[in-house]
């Protein structure tokens, strides 16, 4: 090869380079940034009103299956622990106090917010302390009546899932 094209061939590859690396960096930096994003703004839905938690739940599983499948799962585990203290505290919330926990569209939102944390292993589900404080949560609402006429039939079917599924799946935790 002619050496005067070697130095402009040599420069011209090390500029080419630099610039696919400018791009990879980028790109990967702005879908990081555009994810953060995305997982903020579902986290944010999670304190809503019950319409809200629907949406949250929804783009949480959105967002976690993308990440797997896209061959980011490392990735996603570091929102695991923030979203999964979340999920826990507002299940727990729902459970004790929440206004229209014997409404359909809420007791959706407690089954999706229990499967997460189950089906995720969730350290709070690996916590003693919170483990219990959940299995307690659990029971009070077992037993407690429905609030209204109206929510009885949900009420109940809530309650028989509580009893016959979830503090089924706490007393294995439990024994591991």
């Amino acid at each position: 090869m002619d050496p005067l094209l070697t130095a402009p061939l040599i420069g011209l590859t090390g500029a080419l380079v630099g610039v696919i690396a400018t791009v990879v960096v980028t790109t990967s930096t702005s879908r990081t940034q555009r994810e953060d994003e995305l997982v903020m703004s579902a986290l944010s839905h999670l304190v809503g009103g019950s319409q809200h938690r629907t949406a949250g739940i929804a783009a949480l599983h959105v967002l976690r299956g993308a990440a797997v499948k896209g061959g980011r799962a490392g990735r996603w585990h570091r929102y695991r622990s923030a979203i999964d203290a979340l999920v826990y505290a507002q299940l727990l919330y729902l459970l004790m106090h929440g206004g229209n926990r014997g409404q359909a569209h809420e007791i959706a939102n407690m089954d999706s917010m229990a499967e997460w944390l189950f089906d995720g292993d969730a350290a709070e589900l690996r916590d003693e302390q919170k483990r219990v404080q959940l299995q307690e949560a659990m029971q009070r609402y077992a037993r407690a009546p429905a609030t209204s006429e109206s929510e009885v039939d949900t009420t109940r079917w809530m309650q028989r899932r509580i009893e016959n599924h979830w503090l089924a799946r706490l007393a294995k935790i439990d024994r591991h």
